[in-house]
């Protein structure tokens, strides 16, 4: 008892197993000893009543009534301080109560009656106390007790006090061989339970020892694994901030979990079902988030910061939202990847082709919380691609006219030899025999016939080599005139030709018939484009081509050129007869050689020139032949009448 009064008042926490046990002892103890002294309290309250002796029967009933008390108030106290007080403060009670009715009955006739209980009162005080408090009451009350026996007169030793002797000497030797017996089963008890407390507690040691070392492995795996964690998103922040490609980190956990939530036959044509429910594709896309860019991505767009990049976020995305959206999710949900090339723009509207490919990296297929992207920006890979695409086109189509010249020259060169032999029969007719009238229209139309002839062979001359014959300087503008006022030009009053001539336009190193070859050609096809009624207009300026110029890619060399423009408000032409508009005998007409654009872009060529048609059907149109320029003083240059005196 006394170890446990000590044990609850170290105990300022939860208590051991090993405190618990003897706790549980000590208050089996208590409640075994109630209820052995209870029925004797009572029985000797009523006996020293009836014996006239109040005072002890009154003790003895408050005896009961404490132990009663203690026993109800430590069912209802949980806290062990205060249970352990309670138990102090009852015990010690009922033994100071005790002690005063054995004392009070030894100074009486009764001392027979006390003598047996006051024999085992040391023993109980002891059992009940403990070596340390017990031995103290123990001495208190041996004292006392023997200064009654030696001072007190001890009554008569009759029948009636050898029974009471008899009897209470029996009762006090079976209380405490109950007492004791309850004592001992109890310590019994408490030994086994303090064994037992005392292998838990080792056991649980030894598992808390585990445990401990256990957590200490986990926590130190637990640093380095977030140390490798950390080293790891360093390493991949580094890598994802300083690559030179594009890369996007993307949230599609709101789109994956609207997908999931499809029906199968929706999910198995995810595509056609998100464009046909275009407002739920709107939601989709509003539920993308982007976490984070590098900044090869905001190079690429022309933005400085991430947050200018998401404002205007709708603005550098394909103009085909929907779809692009459509096909990405799709493809994300069948494949978990995405590629594809596509036209988007910059912040400041600069064209981009771009190169994009999504994946759902490990670890996220389930719920997509990140998705990577990494965009390329093909835009001068896909212009060196359409460049060397037109280069090979011109290449192919310059090598077509070549082999269509070479066959044109030698057309043109068995015309010749053909015409010189018609030509000179027709000459020594009219010289050795004078033809008759009848005979004179038919030598006529013979030579017409053959001047029809030679201007063919012309044609097909100036389109197979050109040529310059008279290379001169010679101002566009009386070129021009001089074309205009020709009567190979006849047109209906009903057609209006307008000229916008700027100063000083000198043609350099010129073949006048043939750049008028050139021009009456365009005129003609102009004035049958508009059906001989409405406008023509010409304009001439001067101009340099730079070598950033995209006309150098055509095959000009940058240099001063002269532009005669030639425009008309006709039917216009489509891309295919544009396209084809100088191959020697292609012609849209019914009646025609289709030779004369072909002799022109033989001629604009021979000159390092170049003739640009532009036309849309239903719009007209305008043909523009630029020729090298000098920049000789108008004074320098020949009039006409010495050119063609020359």
């Amino acid at each position: 008892m006394a170890q446990a009064e000590k044990t609850g008042q170290k105990t300022a926490g939860q208590p051991s197993d090993r405190r618990l046990t003897e706790i549980k002892y000590h208050q089996k103890l208590n409640r075994g000893f109630v209820l052995i002294a209870m029925p004797a309290f009572l029985f000797f309250s009523i006996f020293f009543f009836f014996r006239g002796a109040p005072l002890s029967g009154t003790l003895l009933a408050i005896m009961a009534l404490n132990a009663v008390v203690t026993v109800i108030l430590g069912m209802y106290i949980k806290d062990l301080g205060k249970l352990v007080r309670l138990k102090q403060i009852g015990t010690a009670i009922a033994f100071g109560l005790l002690a005063a009715v054995l004392v009070d009955r030894l100074f009486s006739n009764d001392i027979y009656i006390a003598i047996p209980w006051s024999s085992i009162y040391p023993v109980v005080v002891l059992l009940m106390f403990g070596e340390r408090i017990g031995i103290f009451f123990a001495l208190g009350f041996c004292i006392i007790a023997s200064i009654a026996f030696h001072w007190s007169t001890l009554p008569p030793w009759d029948d009636h006090s050898i029974s009471l002797f008899k009897w209470n000497s029996t009762f006090a030797l079976l209380s405490l061989l109950a007492y004791s017996l309850l004592a001992e089963r109890t310590r019994v008890r408490m030994r086994n339970h303090l064994l037992e407390a005392r292998n838990k507690h080792k056991q649980a040691e030894e598992r808390q020892r585990l445990t401990n070392e256990e957590l200490k492995s986990e926590i130190a795996m637990r640093v380095q694994s977030e140390r490798a964690l950390s080293q790891s998103e360093l390493r991949y922040r580094a890598l994802f901030e300083e690559s030179a490609v594009s890369l996007w980190e993307e949230d599609y956990s709101k789109v994956k979990t609207y997908l999931d939530s499809l029906p199968q036959e929706a999910a198995d044509d995810l595509k056609h079902f998100l464009l046909r429910n275009p407002n739920e594709l709107s939601k989709c896309i509003n539920t993308v988030w982007i976490t984070a860019v590098n900044r090869a991505t905001l190079s690429l767009y022309e933005v400085d910061s991430m947050a200018e990049l998401l404002r205007h976020i709708i603005a550098i995305l394909p103009s085909d939202l929907l779809g692009y959206m459509a096909e990405r999710l799709s493809s994300l949900y069948r494949n978990g990847c995405y590629h594809s090339q596509l036209e988007a723009q910059t912040v400041k509207g600069r064209k981009l082709h771009l190169l994009v490919s999504s994946t759902i990296p490990a670890g996220y297929e389930q719920g997509w919380e990140k998705v990577f992207s990494s965009v390329y920006d093909i835009t001068e890979r896909q212009a060196v691609e359409e460049e060397k695409k037109r280069v090979e086109n011109q290449v192919q189509h310059t090598r077509q006219i070549q082999a269509v010249a070479t066959l044109a020259g030698g057309i043109a060169h068995q015309f010749n030899n053909a015409l010189a032999v018609i030509c000179g029969h027709i000459d020594l007719m009219e010289l050795n025999n004078p033809p008759s009238p009848e005979n004179q229209k038919s030598v006529s139309s013979l030579r017409q016939s053959s001047e029809r002839i030679r201007g063919l062979t012309e044609q097909l001359l100036a389109y197979a080599r050109g040529g310059k014959y008279q290379p001169v300087d010679y101002k566009a503008e009386k070129l021009i005139q001089e074309c205009l006022s020709s009567k190979k030009l006849f047109h209906d009053s009903a057609m209006r030709i307008s000229t916008r001539f700027e100063d000083d336009v000198v043609l350099a190193d010129s073949d006048i018939t043939q750049i008028q070859t050139v021009l009456a050609a365009v005129l003609v096809n102009a004035m049958e484009a508009m059906d001989n009624k409405g406008d023509v207009i010409i304009a001439t300026r001067s101009l340099n081509i730079e070598k950033d110029d995209g006309l150098v890619a055509e095959g000009l060399v940058p240099g001063p050129y002269a532009l005669i423009t030639v425009e008309d408000k006709g039917v216009g032409m489509d891309e295919e007869t544009r396209r084809r508009i100088f191959e020697p005998f292609f012609t849209t007409k019914f009646i025609g050689r289709g030779l004369g654009m072909a002799a022109a872009f033989g001629i604009v060529r021979n000159h390092n020139g170049l003739i640009v048609v532009d036309s849309q059907m239903g719009k007209g149109t305008r043909v523009m032949i630029y020729l090298p320029r000098t920049v000789a003083s108008p004074a320098n240059i020949q009039s006409d009448a010495s050119m063609r005196a020359a």
